[in-house]
């Protein structure tokens, strides 16, 4: 029995899921299993991953298109693995990832999820950065920031998953923060600063229909919420919403007018719908009263008022100069 399962799901990839494979193909710690679940695909991703199935180095299966959700959840079904490694079919892993996070897990049995700091680059293969957080994650430190980007940057228990019953369907694009407020109350989640994914930006990535994204993320929020004791549950709502807000909200009411203007009422109207579930909250929040009052504001105003903030901060601007 293999020590990892590595979960990769794609779904109309066929330029970019070899490169995934290969890369763990390429890991260091070479006792694994590698589960490919083409969910769906209308180009010819079947037809590109044919040799590597004919070598048999990687398990393939195919299912009709339900989502990520639900095809992470059948690579789980087929797992053979003590740890479990999803890999997204668009990005890549450093060569030492699984080694040194199944380390971790196997010296810490408190342990059910071990996460990584997260490289992205572009299309060039230009590095944008690394985002890291370091620590413990608790269940209630979740409502006020998600610390993945991309469940790929972790390793994650099996008999933790199949626990929690794997990744919800119902909740597209908050399904894995979701994951995380509900492993937090079985185990502990930890992150690393070593950089543990590759995540490539591009015009497709999934991630950017933010009005469905923000939809679910309030399911989330509200689903979890009752889980706290009744004094802690203000706070951590008015987290959670300026976290939204900040990530999702703010770009949707951005692009309100826009699309009114370009005549697609439906996502104005849809947008306009969701903006409004942060009016009730804003009321007793000063802050989350002003970040929406930023994006109120013509684009030049915004970034007149974003380099004012900043001199403030840096001490480049004097009080009088914002007069």
């Amino acid at each position: 029995m293999p020590q990892i399962s590595t979960i990769i799901p794609t779904y109309n990839h066929r330029d970019y899921v070899r490169a995934a494979i290969q890369s763990a193909l390429d890991q260091t710690l070479s006792d694994i299993e590698i589960i490919v679940i083409n969910d769906g695909s209308t180009d010819d991703t079947a037809a590109v991953l044919r040799p590597l199935i004919n070598s048999q180095k990687i398990r393939y299966f195919e299912q009709p298109n339900a989502g990520q959700a639900a095809a992470r959840n059948r690579g789980l079904q087929e797992a053979r693995g003590q740890y479990i490694a999803y890999l997204d079919d668009d990005d890549i892993w450093p060569a030492e990832k699984l080694a040194w996070q199944a380390d971790v897990l196997d010296r810490g049995t408190d342990i059910g999820i071990i996460g990584g700091a997260v490289e992205r680059f572009d299309e060039s293969g230009q590095s944008l950065g690394v985002t890291a957080n370091v620590g413990s994650i608790t269940f209630e430190s979740l409502f006020g920031a998600n610390p993945m980007i991309s469940p790929g940057q972790c390793l994650i228990r099996a008999s933790l998953l199949r626990d929690l019953g794997g990744f919800d369907p119902k909740v597209w694009g908050a399904d894995d923060w979701d994951l995380w407020f509900r492993a937090t109350q079985k185990m502990r989640l930890v992150m690393d600063a070593r950089v543990a994914l590759q995540y490539r930006v591009h015009a497709t990535n999934a991630s950017r229909d933010l009005t469905r994204m923000l939809h679910n993320s309030l399911l989330v929020v509200d689903r979890h919420l009752p889980a706290l004791p009744p004094e802690q549950r203000s706070i951590a709502r008015r987290k959670a919403y300026r976290l939204l807000f900040d990530y999702l909200g703010s770009p949707i009411i951005r692009g309100i007018m826009p699309s009114v203007f370009r005549g697609d009422f439906r996502r104005a109207t849809r947008s306009a719908a969701l903006a409004k579930r942060f009016v009730v909250p804003a009321i007793k929040d000063p802050k989350l009263i002003a970040m929406g009052a930023r994006d109120l504001l013509p684009l030049r105003l915004r970034r007149l008022a974003s380099k004012i903030k900043n001199g403030f901060r840096s001490g480049a601007v004097a009080p009088e100069a914002a007069h």
